[in-house]
């Protein structure tokens, strides 16, 4: 099955190649992280897309991971909208669901990834908040970052079967 091989192929690839940004991926990417499933069918999210990341230069003395987005190909802002999803826990699983989604599917498009999460009320979201004029009642949930990876995996996928309770704890 295709879709097993995509899942061990897909990895946190923490260093970009210069490629140009391709907007056909980006909105099927998009549209496969529409896909999801999300609590009582609320679908509560929206997208920014953010085709020049150099743009997020302004934010990477919130994360460092932003100085890795500098050389991707593009990155999309997930963002939680809470008149939609009223509570915050379904909101964070609904828009996780579409994040694996949309790296699952960068992967198979030939992509690689990265998932930068961004912590509730932190410095990161209110930085994010202000430069990307969200509205009240929406927040940033994660950035996801895409293109062609210069650096491979770092360490194996492992399956460890400890973590595997039979019946309850």
């Amino acid at each position: 099955m295709e879709t097993i091989k995509t899942i061990f192929a897909r990895y946190s690839c923490r260093g970009y190649e210069h490629e140009p940004f391709n907007e056909e991926k980006a909105i099927e990417i998009i549209r496969c992280g529409m896909a999801a499933p999300s609590a009582m069918n609320k679908k509560p999210y929206e997208f920014v897309l953010v085709d020049d990341p150099t743009t997020l230069e302004p934010l990477s003395q919130y994360h460092r991971t932003l100085e890795i987005a500098k050389k991707a190909s593009f990155c999309i802002l997930i963002v939680g909208d809470r008149q939609k999803q009223p509570t915050d826990a379904f909101l964070q699983q609904d828009c996780s669901a579409v994040a694996e989604n949309m790296l699952l599917a960068a992967t198979d498009l030939g992509l690689n990834t990265l998932w930068n999460g961004i912590i509730p009320d932190g410095d990161y979201m209110n930085a994010l908040i202000k430069h990307f004029n969200i509205p009240d009642m929406k927040v940033p949930v994660c950035l996801l970052i895409f293109g062609r990876g210069s650096v491979g995996p770092t360490r194996e996928k492992e399956f460890d079967e400890k973590r595997i309770i039979r019946g309850s704890y």
